[in-house]
């Protein structure tokens, strides 16, 4: 993912991944005047510099000039709006909201903002979580819709304690953070803190500062002065929030600046169904160029009647990026992010060579406990080892060696063998070797159009187990679903037909 420009400190620019702010949990506080709309309006530019979809919920109606410079599309009572809240169908564009450009929910002039607010975020995270692709949420005024006392939305806890996990992240602003419900502040791990003067206030953000507690200037920081913590930075850092490139506040802006969406596009969330996008790897052969290159048989080895491509279908395979944090170093150690592409229906290994190519299958380890993966890779594939001797942690107890024995044995992953009144075993599968990327995809958004998309059958939660097992000390942090062309291609030869897959980049066939 790419970093977000937010500003500059001391140090030089100031960026943050933007993948910390897009699935994570971020508080932006700041009393009036300290510059926190500001602020969010430039994560907001960066955003949309990045073509990451998000939704923010604008309370005082601030945010309709990011329409000056970028495509939004802009939800509220304005006689500008691109779309009016008595007309929306808000269930189609929770839908769609992952795969468009991002949403200003303007609630400033709106009955009832709380209804409205709530029905979509309940439908967005139903979405989310059902697909699993990564979306934020902003909410300005968060004491509002989440206050410390009185009537709350009880989505946006659970957006809060559970969203991450699903690729829903969150970013609440306030200018009092004393009136947002503790449990759901305390969830958010990346602070951007500007001036506060009330006590309560100053008190609320005390939990984001450890060490020496709070900064001595933080009740005189400057307009646009903040300090960045927690994932935003490591250590409390000052920084200086980058001018605007689009109008703050409430200003309409001019038709010859903005880029509306065209009517057509936007009423596909009133009555007509949208186009469906997924976030994949666009297709370098179209349909004709793959027939060109596929070789045909012919009904003798020279001679005879050739094969005819009798259908061609694209398809988009989905595979699963996976996001693994490691250990480096041994003197001093830090963290590094990296990665590994797998196979969303089996489990497979994927390297991308010239074509992409599908290795060893995780799938065996899949559903077994952590202990039996640790037993497994304690045994050998090419000779026995008697049970007694096989070398455990002391964390493994010989009755939970017997017992995850039997397991294995029943499952054909090991084979047990008896020798006089010593029992020996062989593991029977290979395990797979897991080789990380330094480096994740490039992915697009692109259109279906038709094709047909597969569907994801790994379960990611038995995939961390197995991973974090195979490589000690690591930790999946995430997952992003995407999708691959490949070409289906039917060929028949009289009253014979056959099948062939070829790998929609590369143009080169590959095995099913």
């Amino acid at each position: 993912m790419p970093s977000l420009n937010l500003g500059s400190s001391d140090k030089g620019v100031f960026t943050v991944d933007a993948d910390v702010v897009v699935t994570g949990r971020t508080c932006v506080i700041g009393t009036s005047g300290s510059g926190k709309s500001y602020a969010v309006g430039v994560f907001c530019e960066e955003l949309c510099k990045a073509q990451i979809p998000f939704a923010l919920l604008d309370v005082e109606g601030e945010y309709s000039g990011l329409k000056e410079r970028y495509e939004v599309i802009w939800i509220g009572e304005d006689v500008d709006c691109d779309l009016k809240w008595a007309e929306l169908n808000v269930k189609e564009l929770a839908r769609s909201a992952p795969d468009i450009t991002p949403l200003i929910l303007d609630v400033s002039e709106t009955i009832d903002p709380e209804v409205k607010v709530d029905q979509f975020l309940k439908q967005i995270y139903s979405e989310v979580s059902s697909r699993r692709v990564p979306y934020l949420i902003i909410i300005e005024e968060a004491d509002k819709f989440a206050p410390q006392v009185g009537k709350r939305l009880q989505i946006i806890e659970e957006i809060a304690r559970r969203g991450r996990k699903r690729g829903l992240g969150i970013m609440l602003c306030t200018q009092r953070p004393s009136l947002v419900d503790k449990n759901i502040l305390s969830q958010c791990s990346n602070q951007l803190i500007g001036k506060l003067v009330i006590k309560n206030d100053l008190e609320a953000v005390t939990q984001f500062f450890p060490g020496k507690g709070l900064p001595k200037h933080l009740t005189s920081l400057s307009p646009g002065s903040f300090y960045a913590l927690g994932g935003l930075s490591p250590v409390p850092l000052p920084v200086k929030i980058r001018p605007r490139e689009t109008t703050h506040g409430g200003i309409t802006p001019l038709l010859a600046n903005r880029a509306v969406k065209p009517s057509l596009e936007l009423s596909r969330f009133r009555t007509l169904k949208p186009k469906e996008l997924i976030l994949g790897v666009p297709y370098r052969f179209d349909h004709k160029e793959v027939s060109a290159r596929i070789k045909k048989d012919r009904r003798y080895l020279f001679f005879g009647e050739e094969e005819v491509i009798e259908n061609v279908q694209l398809v988009y395979h989905p595979l699963i990026e996976l996001r693994i944090r490691v250990q480096s170093g041994f003197l001093r150690k830090r963290f590094l992010d990296k990665f590994l592409t797998i196979d969303g229906r089996t489990g497979a290994i994927v390297k991308f060579e010239n074509r992409v190519v599908f290795k060893e299958t995780l799938t065996p380890l899949l559903g077994l406990e952590a202990h039996d993966i640790e037993l497994l890779k304690a045994l050998d594939s090419d000779k026995e080892v008697a049970v007694k001797d096989i070398n455990m942690a002391p964390s493994f107890p010989e009755d939970l060696i017997k017992r995850s024995l039997r397991s294995l044995e029943k499952k054909g992953f090991v084979k047990m063998s008896k020798y006089g009144k010593v029992k020996k075993v062989r593991r029977t599968i290979d395990l797979p070797k897991i080789q990380l990327n330094e480096e994740g995809l490039r992915l697009e958004r692109i259109n279906l159009d038709g094709a047909r998309k597969g569907k994801v059958k790994v379960k990611l939660s038995g995939v961390k187990d197995v991973m974090e097992t195979l490589l000690p000390g690591s930790e999946l942090i995430g997952s992003t679903c995407f999708y691959y062309p490949f070409y289906i291609i039917k060929l028949g030869l009289g009253k014979k037909y056959r099948f062939v897959k070829v790998d929609g980049l590369s143009g080169e066939m590959v095995d099913f």
